[in-house]
């Protein structure tokens, strides 16, 4: 992976946290964070499973000698699903980060 690409996910993943922490208040227990992560995590899992079910029909088209109009369709999707992946990505890491800031009970 390339060096510059993590330390800019660093930067976009920290903006969310801020944003985050702007719009939300401080975790109030354990359980609300773990509540929090999970939501988002179960979010980048939706897509990440969308992605994967458009990476198949992208094979089922190559095999199928699809017209280039066709993978373009299905290709313009695959790209607004990842885009929303790596949204939900960040947000994910967020939300750890912002757990990780925890300082209230531990239950």
């Amino acid at each position: 992976m390339r060096k510059g690409l993590v330390r800019d996910s660093e930067e976009i993943v920290k903006k969310e946290l801020q944003e985050a922490n702007k719009a939300f208040r401080a975790f109030e227990s354990t359980h609300e964070g773990y509540a929090v992560v999970l939501e988002e995590f179960e979010e980048l899992k939706e897509r990440f499973d969308q992605t994967e079910e458009i990476l198949k029909n992208v094979w089922l088209l190559t095999k199928q000698n699809a017209t280039k109009e066709t993978f373009k369709a299905v290709l313009e999707d695959a790209n607004a699903i990842t885009i929303q992946l790596v949204a939900e990505a960040v947000q994910t890491a967020a939300m750890f980060q912002k757990f990780e800031q925890f300082n209230g009970k531990r239950v």
